[in-house]
C-alpha cells in the first residue's frame, strides 16, 4: 500500500507538476528563468513550512500532520490533472502555436533570439 501511495505521489505530486509546467508552458527563451523562479519559490516555501512542522506535530500529532500533507498532495494532483497541458503526440511547433499563437513574422517561422 505504501509503495502504491508513494508512486501516485511521485507521479502526480507537487514537484512533478512544477517541473512539467516549467518545461511545457514557457517559451524556450524564458524557460531557464521560469524554472529558476519556480525552484526558488518552492524551496523558500518549503523552508518556511518546515518551521511550522515541529509545532504542528507536537501540538496535534503525526496523524494531523499526515492529513495536512495528504490534502496538499491531493490538491496538487487535482490541479495538475485539470490544468496541465496535453502535449502528447504534438510537435514543438504545434505546442508553441497553441500556447503562444501564430508566429510573429510573415515567414512562417517563429522569431527567436540568437545566442552567441
Amino acid at each position: 500500500m505504501f509503495v502504491l501511495a508513494i508512486g501516485i505521489n511521485n507521479g502526480a505530486g507537487q514537484q512533478a507538476n512544477y517541473q512539467l509546467w516549467a518545461s511545457e508552458l514557457f517559451p524556450t527563451e524564458h524557460r531557464a528563468s521560469a524554472q529558476g523562479l519556480m525552484f526558488f519559490l518552492v524551496r523558500i516555501s518549503f523552508g518556511i513550512w518546515s518551521l511550522f512542522v515541529p509545532v504542528i506535530m507536537s501540538q496535534f500529532g503525526i496523524g494531523f500532520m499526515a492529513g495536512i500533507l495528504l490534502i496538499c498532495v491531493t490538491a496538487s494532483m487535482i490541479i495538475g490533472l485539470v490544468f496541465a497541458p496535453n502535449t502528447s503526440g504534438k510537435s514543438l511547433e504545434q505546442i508553441q502555436e497553441e500556447l503562444y499563437g501564430a508566429p510573429q513574422d510573415g515567414s512562417g517561422k517563429r522569431k527567436t533570439r540568437t545566442i552567441i
